[in-house]
């Protein structure tokens, strides 16, 4: 049995719609199509993150954008009623390595060592109740969802 390698040539060197269609066809595995399939996730999540800034900026709300791009994405996607392959994959990859997101900020704390330890008790009890809180929230919201295999009598 052979098998077959799906080649990339110079018709699929402009970046247009059709050439991005083209090589992201569900039939093409290279590693160009995953590769654009992730940068256009990519930019998906970017666009509404900075639609959520110019928003919230514009509506003087006091939501941080991010937060209200994410909201906005939800609402798109549950209007459009079907999850979009490629932003899933995108998502969870970045889920995935989102402790490397605390890297950065986990660095610049070791250089203020002073003021974490007049601040650890704070940072601490705000910790605890927070990761607290969430537990319950989110055992509290499988029980309440319907369709969760929580909320159904047994």
């Amino acid at each position: 049995r052979r098998s077959t390698v799906a080649v990339v040539g110079p018709e699929h060197a402009c970046l247009g719609y059709v050439g991005v269609y083209r090589v992201c066809r569900p039939g093409a595995s290279t590693i160009l199509a995953q590769g654009l399939k992730f940068a256009l996730a990519l930019l998906v999540l970017l666009v509404f993150q900075w639609l959520g800034t110019v928003a919230g900026r514009a509506a003087d709300i006091a939501l941080p954008g991010p937060l209200l791009g994410m909201l906005m994405l939800l609402v798109v996607l549950t209007v459009y009623g079907r999850p979009l392959e490629f932003l899933d994959r995108a998502s969870n990859l970045l889920i995935q390595h989102l402790s490397l997101m605390f890297i950065a900020p986990s660095v610049g704390a070791f250089f203020l060592s002073q003021q974490i330890y007049q601040q650890f008790p704070s940072l601490l009890a705000t910790i605890l109740l927070s990761t607290v809180a969430a537990i319950v929230f989110m055992a509290w919201l499988i029980r309440v969802l319907p369709g969760s295999s929580a909320s159904r009598p047994d």
